[in-house]
C-alpha cells in the first residue's frame, strides 16, 4: 500500500515538474524593439573622434574637386596619396598628417575645407536642437537648417555659404539626420577609398593634362 501510495506521489510531482516547464518554456522574456535612432548614436559613439574628423575631411576634398577652380592637381594627387592611404588603413586622422594635407592646399581650397568643416558642425549642431522638437519632417529641418546656416554667413561677412547648394557641391545630408552614417559611394566604396580612387586617377590621367 505505501509502495502505491509513493508511486501515486510520484507521478504528481512529475507532473507538477513537467507543468512547471512547460509553462517556463511558453512564456518567454519579451523582447525590447531598437529603434533606429538608437543604431545611429550607438554606431556614433563607437566612431572615435579622429575617425570623424578623418572621414569629414576626406568629404571635404571630394567635395572641393567638384569645383572647377578647386581641383586637385596630379602634383597635388602624388603627395595626398600616400597620406590618405596610411590614415585610411589606420582608421583615423594624424594630426600632424592634417597639417600636411592642408599644407598642400592652395589657399582658395583651404578656404572651401575651412568653411565645409564649419557647416558641417554647425549643421549637426542644429540639427541636436531641432531633433528634440516633436512634429517636424526631415524636410522641414534641412530647411530650417539651411536658413540657419545662411543666417550665420550674412552675420560674418554678409555672404551665404559658398557651397550652400547641395547640387554643387555642399556639404550633403549629415550622418544620423534620417540617412545613418555617411552613405557610401558607387559600388558600396567608402568615402576613403572614394577618395584613393580620385588621386589615383588623376596621377594615371597626368598625360592628359588633367
Amino acid at each position: 500500500m505505501k509502495i502505491v501510495r509513493m508511486s501515486v506521489a510520484g507521478i504528481v510531482m512529475a507532473g507538477l515538474i513537467n507543468g512547471c516547464a512547460a509553462s517556463a518554456t511558453q512564456k518567454p522574456l519579451p523582447v525590447q524593439p531598437v529603434s533606429p535612432a538608437s543604431v545611429v548614436e550607438r554606431q556614433d559613439d563607437f566612431q572615435s573622434s579622429r575617425e570623424k574628423d578623418m572621414v569629414l575631411l576626406f568629404q571635404s576634398l571630394l567635395q572641393m574637386n567638384k569645383r572647377e577652380n578647386l581641383k586637385i592637381s596630379a602634383a597635388q594627387a602624388e603627395s595626398l596619396l600616400p597620406l590618405i592611404k596610411r590614415n585610411s588603413s589606420v582608421g583615423e586622422l594624424e594630426t600632424s598628417d592634417q597639417k600636411v594635407i592642408t599644407a598642400l592646399l592652395t589657399e582658395d581650397q583651404k578656404r572651401y575645407v575651412d568653411e565645409f568643416l564649419e557647416e558641417t558642425r554647425l549643421r549637426k549642431e542644429q540639427f541636436k536642437e531641432l531633433k528634440e522638437q516633436q512634429g517636424i519632417s526631415e524636410e522641414e529641418r534641412e530647411r530650417m537648417i539651411r536658413e540657419f546656416l545662411s543666417k550665420r554667413a550674412q552675420e560674418r561677412d554678409g555672404q551665404p555659404p559658398p557651397h550652400h547648394n547641395r547640387e554643387d557641391g555642399g556639404a550633403p545630408a549629415l550622418p544620423g539626420a534620417g540617412a545613418g552614417p555617411v552613405p557610401a559611394g558607387p559600388g558600396g566604396k567608402n568615402i576613403e577609398q572614394q577618395l584613393i580612387d580620385l588621386l589615383e586617377a588623376k596621377l594615371r590621367s597626368r598625360g592628359g593634362g588633367k
